[in-house]
């Protein structure tokens, strides 16, 4: 009997934080043809790239006419069995809420790539050359004190976790800050 050939290994899709949001987008209007952006955030994984990409990110969309708010999640991993878009779950929503208040996509100018430049020259190079596995999140929101899409990049796998925290504005590229 002739040998059985292996089967292919089966890479991880990386994706940056605006590809995967568009596809979640599509699967959100299809949910509710009014579905507006509220945020968007990676999980990190062993395998994500230090480059702006992640193999997994979740968005949080909501429906004015619904009344809801709903999670979806965009996964490349290789290991998952719902590799692509999946709906998640749903709850109330409240337009005076101001942690769920949408943002308008035009705002939407750097991506998740562009927004990790400008923390690696902030502090973040030398983070990752002490520890190469450092996770990294990427968030995008909208600042509503500010009045400007903010994008959020922890070096670490949770806000309190972080070893850094870098605020890049999500349509210039212009660094904001370093939280505290």
């Amino acid at each position: 009997s002739a040998p059985q050939a292996k089967p292919a290994k089966v890479e991880s899709e990386f994706e940056t934080g605006r590809a995967a949001f568009q596809r979640m987008y599509v699967s959100a209007r299809t949910w509710s043809a009014d579905a507006q952006p509220v945020r968007l955030e990676s999980r990190p994984t062993k395998e994500d790239p230090k480059d702006g990409r992640a193999a997994m990110w979740a968005g949080m969309f909501v429906s004015a006419s619904k009344g809801n708010l709903r999670n979806f999640t965009w996964s490349g991993v290789a290991s998952d069995p719902d590799k692509g878009v999946q709906p998640g779950s749903m709850d109330v929503y409240s337009p005076a809420n101001a942690n769920t208040r949408p943002f308008d996509l035009n705002f939407l100018k750097v991506d998740s790539d562009k927004a990790f430049a400008v923390a690696d020259k902030k502090g973040g190079a030398a983070l990752l050359k002490k520890d190469p596995k450092q996770p990294l999140k990427y968030m995008l929101f909208f600042d509503n004190t500010k009045g400007r899409l903010v994008w959020r990049v922890l070096y670490g796998s949770s806000q309190s976790d972080a070893k850094l925290r870098i605020l890049v504005n999500a349509s210039t590229a212009d660094f904001i800050a370093i939280e505290k």
